[in-house]
């Protein structure tokens, strides 16, 4: 790759471009933060009175909110040259300063924790200043957050010469400012509308940062411990609890879309992240103390309610996304992917109040099970749903397939397949059902039955009649204009 020396910043929103991905500096980035997010975890383990769990809360939500600041910006900006891999490189270089004196920001690190944060700030704000100067069209929402970001930015400086506890107080009022954006229905039609994110962009780069808080439980919980048959035992059951966790999120809410709604449920989505991260990092922090313990020993009370409030949290989220997410198994409403959920939440808790009479081993099997136990209720819901979709399309294309076909059909042209999958659904979030192309130019839509319906779409814009089947075993061509279908001979496969 060739990088300019000096290239300015380009609005991506309201562009035609091919689907962007995350790149490496963005996953570096994302790294050096999860490192951060779980040192502060660590932290916690030394303090889980309600004081200690009221620190980790506050300095999570702290470092969350900067990365999604940074994150906020690059996902409508798209830029990589030197001066903005050096604000990148530099506020790396802040968090990891952060992270060392993120175990006593309310003590004696105090002023050094401001400090870095002030500079994790002030690059953000310099990213912003330079999309005001190179994006003319940009200024108006580039000016918005240079305004709440500078204020807060100045507070975080200042908060360093008050003594405390006015030094807190400075850090409440600074976050305030910082999130008070929210609240301008102006800045919120600005961001979701006039420039709006790109959900693909977005959903990776949340799904990755969760990737990674999960890879790097699994790192915390099994890592530097001796290795023992107890330790093996408690190794191998937190490994399952955290997959099965990963199972939860990843199997069907990471990249489902949002549902539509007057009401700003981006922003509910995004906000749902800062308890899934922090309970996922809850969980392995918790999980790193229960592998050492003997199996025989008996179970802490504190411990045990430490792994069951992480989860509890963690699955709170993931009813929260179910709610306002569309399943990618059509059929699968919002209370079959909820109920499971609730149900596991309050067993967790029954577990949790039974586990003075339980040993770690027990705890660690119980934990899983009940986890385990909600996915197999979700995926019993999906294989039905989806049978049913093979039933209802199987019954349509037995009523309307005829042996003598149309004149379109007759004329049925051999046009390979532009893509794999529908571009369509892709760009705007969506996930499809069955997957169609055109058999006059190739292109591939989603069926009837998918949200998009971006197949039929193709046929209204272009006029082509015809397309293919492209799902497995199937081997139909359909006509939209006659409306009958016929069953092909070559198939719709490798057509």
């Amino acid at each position: 790759m060739t990088l300019a020396r000096w290239n300015p910043p380009q609005l991506t929103s309201g562009r035609t471009r091919d689907q962007r991905v995350v790149d490496w500096l963005e996953l570096f980035y994302d790294l050096i933060y999860v490192a951060a997010l779980i040192q502060l975890g660590q932290s916690l383990v030394d303090d889980l009175s309600i004081e200690g769990i009221g620190r980790f809360v506050v300095l999570f939500t702290l470092l969350w909110w900067a990365w999604t600041g940074t994150t906020f910006l690059r996902n409508r900006i798209e830029v990589d040259d030197l001066a903005h891999r050096g604000l990148v490189i530099s506020q790396m270089l802040a968090i990891g300063a952060l992270a060392v004196f993120v175990d006593d920001a309310f003590g004696e690190y105090s002023a050094a924790f401001a400090l870095a944060y002030f500079f994790i700030r002030l690059s953000l704000v310099l990213m912003y200043a330079r999309v005001w100067r190179h994006i003319p069209q940009a200024r108006p929402l580039a000016q918005s957050f240079l305004v709440f970001n500078g204020i807060s930015t100045a507070l975080w400086l200042l908060s360093v010469a008050v003594p405390v506890p006015g030094r807190f107080w400075l850090w409440g009022v600074a976050f305030l400012v910082d999130v008070s954006w929210i609240a301008s229905p102006r800045i919120r039609r600005q961001a979701a509308g006039v420039y709006p994110p790109d959900p693909v962009h977005m959903t990776e780069r949340f799904a990755l940062f969760t990737l990674i808080v999960l890879g790097e439980s699994i790192i915390g919980s099994l890592a530097d411990h001796e290795v023992v048959a107890d330790t093996l035992v408690h190794g191998a059951l937190a490994f399952i609890v955290v997959v099965a966790l990963w199972w939860t999120y990843f199997d069907d809410d990471a990249d489902s879309p949002i549902v539509e709604s007057e009401a700003p449920l981006a922003t509910v989505w995004t906000f749902l992240h800062l308890p899934l991260t922090m309970g996922l990092t809850a969980t392995g922090v918790s999980l790193s103390v229960l592998v050492l313990a003997p199996i025989s020993a008996p179970l802490a009370s504190s411990d045990a309610w430490f792994l069951i409030g992480a989860v509890v949290v963690t699955l709170g989220a993931v009813i929260g996304l179910d709610a306002i997410t569309r399943s990618r198994h059509f059929g699968v409403s919002a209370r079959q992917r909820i109920g499971p959920r609730i149900a596991a939440t309050a067993l967790l808790v029954l577990v949790g109040v039974g586990s003075q009479a339980l040993t770690t081993t027990s705890f660690l099997a119980l934990v899983a099970i009940v986890i385990i136990g909600q996915i197999a209720v979700e995926v019993l819901f999906a294989r039905r749903a989806d049978r049913a979709m093979r039933v209802e399309v199987d019954d349509v294309l037995s009523s309307a397939l005829v042996e003598t076909p149309c004149d379109h059909l007759s004329e049925l042209g051999d046009v390979g397949r532009e893509t794999a999958g529908c571009v369509a659904c892709t760009e705007n979030g969506l996930i499809w059902v069955h997957l169609r192309h055109c058999t006059v130019c190739g292109q591939v839509g989603c069926c009837d039955d998918s949200p998009g319906r971006h197949a039929a779409e193709h046929f209204l814009s272009s006029g082509h009649p015809t397309m293919r089947s492209m799902e497995p075993g199937e081997e139909w061509a359909w006509c939209y204009v006659d409306r009958v279908g016929v069953v092909t001979a070559s198939g719709a496969i490798g057509a």
